[in-house]
């Protein structure tokens, strides 16, 4: 009797937590669309080229090798940047510099552990300014209405993970 009720016990908690991941993994889902990046972003840019967004990713590149970022704080930073440029629309003030310096600053506080001061990233652009990344950042972060953080790579595979252990 006791191994009998043992495992309805398991088989119940077995069922329980197969809900709690699949409601995970529905979020998962839900959440990713919230991050979506319109493909065609540059064409609502009239002054910005694939060419111009090259040249900051260089750029960008350059600035995180300096300060010794890891990949995630760069492509974090990519990503937030080409996000904003895809939920604002014909915008002609744009400063594309401007813009993925700023993203820049915010991947590595979510992403670093030792954050550059402000000011360390205006030696890298001559034309901005402490005032200009500070002004840009609470733009940046209202635009992307304070979502910063998409679910990566690594938020799907502790998910598999913890599947893996239920099996």
């Amino acid at each position: 009797p006791q191994n009998k009720q043992g495992n309805e016990n398991e088989d119940a908690d077995y069922d329980n937590a197969a809900i709690y991941d699949t409601t995970f993994l529905l979020n998962l889902l839900q959440q990713n669309k919230q991050y979506e990046i319109d493909k065609h972003f540059l064409s609502n840019h009239p002054k910005l080229s694939w060419i111009i967004r090259a040249n900051v990713i260089n750029i960008i590149m350059h600035v995180c090798e300096d300060f010794a970022f890891k990949s995630d704080t760069f492509h974090l930073c990519i990503y937030n940047t080409d996000r904003y440029l895809s939920v604002t629309k014909n915008k002609t003030e744009h400063n594309p510099h401007l813009i993925a310096i700023t993203s820049l600053s915010l991947a590595a506080k979510l992403e670093e552990v030792q954050i550059p001061n402000l000011n360390e990233y205006t030696k890298a652009f001559s034309n901005i300014t402490l005032a200009n990344i500070i002004k840009e950042e609470q733009k940046l972060m209202s635009v992307l209405r304070w979502k910063a953080i998409p679910n990566t790579i690594n938020t799907w595979l502790n998910w598999h993970l913890c599947q893996w252990d239920l099996f």
